[in-house]
């Protein structure tokens, strides 16, 4: 009888501490942080938010770039985007060991539709919650090489490991023009369901944010797009998204990223908080 009673008071004390944190945690909103990881996760894959260059090999010139990397076995998915908003590919990475080659679309954002007709590969290596290195090659509708060069990737720790839930993302995000007027604008509700409009294209989106891992700062993302143009018909695109904050971020305020590809096109959305 009274190892029950010494044993009961702990476990109900417990209860009541879970309890109270479930319920703080149902009260955020877009607006509000729910904390950061307070145990660092060791992660064996490449998963991560990543700054980096390419550097084409004829020239030189180096292009800043931002990658987004899942951590789901045995393929992650990865997109990697200009820091200028120029390009964007989408694709699969496959490790072994810490050796790792990548299969990607290549969509220019420059153009109107942001459509593609090249690839992108990329062999490397990489080293978890650090780098990601090696040789890449884009490729035209042919398989002829039309430039290659060097990646390279630095982890961003405090971008990457800092806890995902939806309530983070809930609300309003948008971009403006120089006199206020929303041009994009995405709504994102408390189970994920995301919709938006672009003003200059005349295409509305509709789909889903699923949380990939509680630990991370990376989402999945799941787009349909309509256009108003007679005759198109609707894309579906897949992607990945994360919530940057302000010292991560190309803006001076926590920025929402959507970055999606499909066969034919490339999206990428960055947003600010709305109203």
């Amino acid at each position: 009888m009274f190892m029950k009673l010494v044993l009961r008071q702990p476990i109900l004390c417990l209860f009541a501490v879970l309890g109270a944190a479930a319920a703080l945690t149902g009260c955020n909103s877009q607006m509000d942080d729910l904390g950061d990881v307070v145990v660092r996760q060791n992660s064996v894959t490449p998963g991560g938010i990543y700054q980096g260059t390419l550097t084409a090999q004829a020239g030189g010139t180096a292009v800043a770039v931002v990658a987004l990397v899942d951590n789901l076995d045995p393929q992650e998915h990865f997109v990697i985007y200009a820091a200028d908003g120029s390009f964007l590919m989408s694709g699969l990475f496959t490790a072994v060991g810490t050796g790792l080659t990548g299969q990607s679309r290549y969509f220019d954002l420059s153009t109107a539709t942001a459509t593609t007709t090249q690839t992108f590969s990329i062999t490397g290596s990489y080293v978890p919650q650090s780098q990601i290195g090696g040789q890449y090659t884009r490729m035209n509708s042919s398989g002829a090489a039309v430039e290659s060069g060097t990646l390279s990737l630095a982890y961003q720790t405090a971008a990457y490991e800092t806890r995902s839930a939806l309530a983070l993302l809930e609300g309003v995000w948008s971009n403006v023009d120089a006199f206020g007027t929303p041009q994009i604008s995405f709504s994102l509700d408390s189970s994920g369901g995301i919709s938006g409009t672009v003003a200059a294209t005349d295409c509305t989106y509709n789909g889903n944010v699923t949380v990939v891992d509680l630990r991370y700062n990376v989402y999945s993302i799941k787009l349909t797009e309509t256009c108003g143009v007679s005759g198109t018909l609707p894309l579906v695109l897949t992607g990945l998204a994360t919530l940057l904050p302000a010292s991560t971020s190309t803006a001076n305020q926590k920025q929402l990223v959507l970055a999606l590809g499909s066969t034919s096109a490339g999206r990428l959305f960055r947003l600010s908080p709305g109203s």
